[in-house]
């Protein structure tokens, strides 16, 4: 599997155990370490059924992103104002009172 820190394919699965994902099924969760550069991450092995579901989600939440966009940019000029919350907030606001 490549290293998502350094890209290689050099790594090797030192932990493997089973777990519940999140559509309370089992899946399999492994402990993978990068053989280059000792990075560590996890991987979760899901039950094909379930990799649909989790399409559709994923296309959602790409919508709406993508909605929420269109809704920005629509949106007439605001002035805006620093604060400790950072610029974007008036924008915000804006967007939660339009939705």
């Amino acid at each position: 599997m490549t290293c998502p820190q350094c890209g290689r394919d050099e790594s090797r699965v030192y932990d493997s155990r089973s777990a519940i994902d999140f559509m309370g099924e089992l899946s399999i969760r492994r402990r993978r370490c990068c053989e280059s550069c000792s990075f560590r991450w996890a991987t979760h092995e899901i039950n094909g059924s379930h990799y649909a579901a989790i399409e559709a989600v994923a296309r959602a939440i790409v919508a709406a992103r993508s909605q929420l966009d269109d809704l920005a940019a629509t949106l007439p000029a605001l002035p805006i104002f620093e604060n400790s919350s950072g610029a974007l907030d008036v924008l915000r606001r804006k967007v939660r009172r339009s939705v």
